[in-house]
């Protein structure tokens, strides 16, 4: 017999919202539309707390005068404001949208690769960084976040020091790479980043950013971070470990024949958090473009497998027309319609909330829950159906005081559809879930 069972009394972990990133190639189709704005941080929108943004390799020329690691940075020596106006203008847009609902915004900037010259190989991209430029990339890497804190006043909350850097076959024997590996990037191995992370602190500190939190790089997936020996060192390394803030990786599925054995692992932050319990872990750049079903069940098992505190998703913008009223969202075309798909996660798991404890004994139901955790948002909970079938299914529901909840739904042919009020009846409610659905049920106190 179906049955499930939620306790917001039980909290597994702190949430520290849902994010958006998108790709740097798109800032200028972004800035064209400022509809995607609103529709990504604003009210009516996807209410986004986190934006994740990228450092390329192309904001200073070559200088031989950047090698003190004691010397203040002096922005006068980058190209900050020159190359990157687009992705800050960006910045500023969503932080207005994100302020008119009384929301917080945090940025989490991601490093890419450094200038070509500060490689072995002389270009950018080239997979060896020049041991006598290390302090250089370390702080050029501080001065963009420098800039963005000082200049922009941006609320810059982790500077993250590489994207999927890890995977060392991008490259050939002599250090070129092979293909087009998408973002640029250099190869990062397990010593050089344990000493960057050391490094890059004392210049956040050195810099007056000591509110800047860091983490170690994004690799491909969770699996990798664990298996590839980079959790091990940094586990091994106390002073690296003080260092960091929180963990971050990318959650790609490297394989079809493996799908979410390796993006959902959670070895290297359980082993991480034996010696600092409190230490979050965000997911990012989930592919809003996945299959729905593949991307639901990726959301999922990133909170309650992967046991993350947040999760970025990588949205792809690809419409010239967008409207914000419910009958014209389609129009938006938001990696391929999921939109819509992902909207109810971002309503019921807004910052500071819980992550609740939940049970549910069917097969292609997964169920989602986030407690109020002394927050304004009330507690929340989905209801992710992902099998080709309709199902009545009966929720037994514990530690929450809400007497009724509010359900909206996404079907094949609904999108964020306003139900019926639900109440709680005898601590359960009943709810037929129509099949490949989602529905986002939102508490309040009382019956209905």
């Amino acid at each position: 017999m179906l049955r499930a069972q939620i306790d917001f009394s039980k909290k597994l972990r702190d949430w520290d919202g849902f994010g958006i990133s998108y790709h740097p190639s798109e800032i200028a189709q972004i800035q064209e539309n400022p509809g995607v704005i609103e529709s990504l941080f604003g009210h009516e929108g996807l209410k986004a707390a986190i934006l994740q943004i990228f450092l390329g390799p192309h904001n200073q020329e070559y200088t031989d005068s950047d090698s003190n690691e004691e010397k203040p940075i002096n922005l006068k020596d980058y190209k900050h404001q020159i190359n990157d106006t687009g992705q800050l203008n960006v910045c500023k847009s969503a932080l207005e949208e994100v302020s008119r609902w009384g929301g917080g915004l945090k940025i989490l900037v991601t490093c890419l690769s450094p200038p070509g010259w500060m490689t072995k190989q002389k270009e950018v991209s080239g997979r060896d960084l020049d041991s006598s430029k290390r302090v250089d990339y370390a702080r050029y890497m501080v001065s963009y976040v420098k800039y963005l804190v000082e200049e922009c006043n941006l609320p810059v909350k982790y500077l993250s020091i590489h994207n999927q850097a890890e995977i060392w076959e991008l490259w050939n024997d002599r250090g070129f790479l092979i293909s087009n590996a998408g973002n640029p990037k250099i190869y990062w191995p397990v010593e050089q980043l344990v000493d960057f992370i050391k490094l890059i602190r004392r210049l956040l500190d050195l810099n007056g950013l000591q509110h800047v939190g860091l983490t170690p790089g994004e690799t491909q997936n969770w699996g990798n971070f664990y298996k590839w020996g980079y959790a091990e060192a940094i586990y091994d390394d106390p002073q690296a470990l003080d260092a960091l803030s929180i963990l971050t990786s990318d959650s790609t599925v490297i394989s079809k024949k493996y799908t979410h054995a390796c993006s959902c692992n959670s070895a290297g932050i359980d082993l991480l958090r034996q010696k600092k319990t409190d230490l979050h872990a965000w997911s990012t750049s989930i592919r809003t473009s996945h299959h729905r079903v593949s991307l639901l069940h990726e959301i999922y098992n990133n909170i309650y497998s992967t046991k993350v505190n947040a999760i970025i998703l990588d949205c792809s913008v690809k419409s010239t027309s967008i409207s914000l009223s419910d009958s014209q969202f389609g129009n938006l075309n938001f990696a391929e319609s999921n939109y819509f798909y992902i909207k109810p996660f971002f309503m019921a798991g807004q910052p500071g909330m819980g992550v609740s404890h939940t049970t549910c004994n069917g097969s292609e139901i997964e169920i989602i829950a986030f407690s109020s955790n002394s927050t304004r948002n009330p507690d929340s909970f989905l209801i992710i159906n992902t099998s080709e079938l309709a199902w009545e299914i009966p929720i037994e529901i514990r530690g929450s005081a809400c007497g009724c909840f509010q359900a909206f739904r996404t079907s094949e042919t609904e999108n964020c559809l306003k139900l019926n009020a639900v109440s709680v009846r005898e601590g359960k409610i009943v709810h037929t879930i129509p099949a490949v659905s989602i529905t986002v049920f939102v508490g309040s106190v009382g019956a209905v």
